[in-house]
């Protein structure tokens, strides 16, 4: 129910006017901005206590953690060499000493690929706090085509195996699909990876057993 922000500013050429005139945009906008209710754009905060501090971090660090989810690999790369050169300028340019690491690495698949479907409501209040509400139509919505597909899916009188990403695909109205693309996705909680490989131990498993004796 609470928060902290600190906002720093490297330099000891700010002057006292300046200073003041942050402070007072700050306050500003979170009097004018996130004190309004969620449903006129707002966080809905109730209370807020402003101070001013002038100490760094006793570690004397910073860490920063990008999760990055991109369909193009090269993007990838090439925004991870944007990274590099930008913290070899910080590091020239501030003499501090810069480190970077990739702590996980997962090739995107379209869902279509895997055969999950993934169902996202737009939400409003900001994410994972207690104000975040979604609008009443769009979960409706979303009970009524899980309601549909089920019932169709129920409904088949073969055992065929089929594509779930597909056999809703075909059942979304196409209002929706021109107003929504298709989903990429960069492994979300590494649902599609564990999909995709589900899928080829199956296909491995299969194999084996249509092979002839």
């Amino acid at each position: 129910g609470t928060a902290s922000i600190s906002f720093g500013i490297k330099g000891d050429s700010l002057v006292e006017s300046d200073r003041f005139f942050i402070q007072q945009q700050i306050k500003a906008y979170i009097v004018g901005t996130l004190y309004l209710p969620v449903n006129q754009g707002g966080e809905g905060i109730l209370d807020f206590t402003f101070q001013e501090i002038s100490h760094v971090n006793k570690s004397h660090q910073v860490t920063c953690s990008i999760d990055l989810r991109s369909h193009d690999k090269s993007l990838t790369l090439s925004f991870l060499g944007t990274l590099t050169r930008t913290l070899n300028k910080i590091s020239k340019g501030y003499n501090v000493q810069t480190t970077r690491s990739v702590e996980q690495q997962l090739d995107p698949y379209q869902l279509r690929d895997t055969g999950q479907v993934l169902q996202l409501e737009r939400s409003f209040g900001g994410s994972h706090n207690p104000n975040e509400t979604q609008l009443t139509q769009d979960v409706l919505r979303g009970l009524i085509l899980q309601f549909a597909v089920t019932y169709d899916f129920l409904s088949l009188k073969s055992s065929q195996s089929i594509n779930l990403f597909d056999f809703v695909y075909t059942r979304i109205p196409n209002t929706w699909k021109e107003k929504l693309p298709r989903f990429i996705s960069g492994a979300l909680h590494d649902t599609c990876n564990i999909s995709r490989k589900i899928r080829t131990v199956q296909s491995e498993v299969e194999n084996e057993v249509n092979e002839p004796f």
